[in-house]
């Protein structure tokens, strides 16, 4: 037993855990394709929103927001189609406008960040 858990279990868990952030997902590709379209000052300024997110997810785990959800599974499926909604709001208006051209300045810097934390915030 390592820390109460049985050592078959644990690895599983480990492995698992190591592929699911391995494999790329909304906010990977969102902060990739941030970073190709404004460099790599957007990029990071798109991760750096993702993990914002990330965080969100955190307080909101900590707080019950788990249990919430289980209870209420309408409540669940709000807050996928939200984040499917705001996925395809994204394509649409990037296919719309073109590519982006580097350098948007503070302004874009804050929309990364802004549009990274959202993407993540709605992803469940």
């Amino acid at each position: 037993m390592i820390f109460g858990i049985d050592p078959a279990a644990l690895f599983t868990f480990l492995g698992a855990g190591l592929l699911l952030n391995l494999t790329p997902g909304a906010d990977v590709m969102f902060a990739s394709a941030s970073g190709v379209a404004g460099g790599p000052r957007s990029g990071v300024a798109a991760a750096f929103g993702v993990a914002l997110g990330g965080v969100l997810h955190t307080v909101l785990a900590a707080a019950g927001l788990a249990v919430i959800l289980q209870t209420h599974p309408h409540a669940y499926d709000a807050v996928r189609y939200a984040g499917a909604g705001y996925l395809l709001f994204l394509a649409v208006k990037s296919w719309r406008t073109g590519p982006a051209r580097p350098g948007h300045g503070a302004k874009g810097l804050r929309r990364a960040v802004a549009r990274g934390f959202v993407t993540n915030a709605l992803n469940p």
